[in-house]
């Protein structure tokens, strides 16, 4: 049986059609800039900014883009990267 938890979800304003690429799709996840703001920072600096523990994402490359940021900032024990399927399979009976 699953355990059910109370969950407040947030949806940050730069989503959908204001959102912006994590930087993984630039192919930003294979090399390291030598100049300038990483994008996967600021992308993980904004969604922080919202208050959220757990972070989810249905795209594999800012999973690990933004698992990065989280790591990079000292913050990967208190902010979670989770898979939305994750989720969805966590809060699935059996």
């Amino acid at each position: 049986m699953a355990i059910l938890y109370p969950v407040l979800l947030v949806e940050i304003d730069q989503t959908r059609e204001n959102s912006f690429c994590c930087g993984a799709g630039g192919g930003n996840m294979w090399y390291e800039l030598e100049q300038g703001d990483r994008i996967n920072l600021a992308r993980f600096d904004q969604l922080r900014a919202s208050g959220a523990s757990t972070i989810a994402t249905a795209c594999s490359f800012c999973a690990i883009m933004l698992d990065d940021a989280a790591k990079v900032r000292g913050l990967d024990e208190q902010v979670k990267i989770r898979d939305l399927a994750e989720l969805v399979a966590e809060s699935m009976d059996g």
